[in-house]
């Protein structure tokens, strides 16, 4: 089954059906311990091809009928919001997807639909972001420097792919930023994080013992600007660091 959704680029409503089923009767067990199979199960499907991307390109594209939808918001709020909030990141596409089509008949104002959303887009952000889940952050509240020795960034497999057509501008936005800011802190997270397992090649990233030799105040400004020595940290004599090592504009690490 598992295997079933991970590549399943169809839906079926018989297959739905029996999804939501199944993922009832694991909810419970799921909800009193984390750790448990049932937990790990519904984890598998939370995170599938099947929920996460074929389902919610469905309900977009009208191959979803009312009845079904309704069906899916039911289980959103019961299952997903109600009893396991903290898988509501993996669900948030779907979500939008059904409260794109609950909008073009729904009773309710779209403005306080939308408004519902938008908090149930943030706590997914927040549970998310607690997790180590970044990739499922939106881009705008993703933190521009990522926390040193968390998992973020430490797995190339979550970034997006460049494409040659996007679904929108946020699509865009979203792709680039995450892979520029990759670019920018991907070696200097991998290179803190081998260097505390004792496994740093020192070709990799410079590592300096550092003694702060002055500070000065800047004339008319409020910054100030410090004066280090620097002596390299690696002393196999393998890897030499000469005096144009460290040059404006380095990204530096300080600890």
């Amino acid at each position: 089954v598992l295997q079933y959704l991970e590549y399943s680029s169809r839906w079926g409503s018989a297959s739905l059906e029996s999804l939501m089923r199944l993922a009832r009767s694991l909810s419970g067990p799921a909800q009193a311990s984390s750790s448990c199979s049932e937990a790990q199960v519904l984890s598998k499907i939370f995170e599938s091809r099947y929920w996460m991307q074929t389902l919610p390109r469905a309900v977009d594209e009208g191959r979803v009928n009312k009845e079904t939808v309704s069906q899916v918001t039911q289980f959103l709020q019961d299952i997903v919001v109600g009893a396991l909030p903290r898988q509501v990141y993996h669900s948030r596409r779907l979500l939008e997807s059904c409260v794109r089509f609950r909008m073009k008949d729904a009773s309710q104002s779209p403005a306080v639909i939308q408004e519902l959303l938008a908090v149930v887009v943030a706590l997914s952000s927040c549970f998310a972001v607690d997790a180590g889940h970044t990739k499922f952050v939106p881009w705008k509240q993703l933190p521009l420097v990522p926390k040193i020795l968390s998992e973020d960034l430490t797995d190339v497999k979550d970034l997006p792919k460049v494409k040659s057509e996007y679904e929108s501008f946020e699509d865009y936005m979203d792709t680039f930023f995450r892979l520029l800011r990759a670019d920018c802190f991907g070696p200097l997270q991998d290179g803190v994080k081998s260097f505390v397992q004792d496994t740093l090649d020192p070709r990799d990233l410079r590592v300096y013992h550092v003694n702060i030799a002055g500070i000065h105040s800047l004339r008319n400004s409020k910054s100030f600007a410090v004066a280090v020595e620097c002596q390299n940290y690696h002393r196999t004599g393998r890897v030499r660091f000469g005096p144009r090592s460290l040059m404006q504009s380095n990204l530096v690490c300080l600890s």
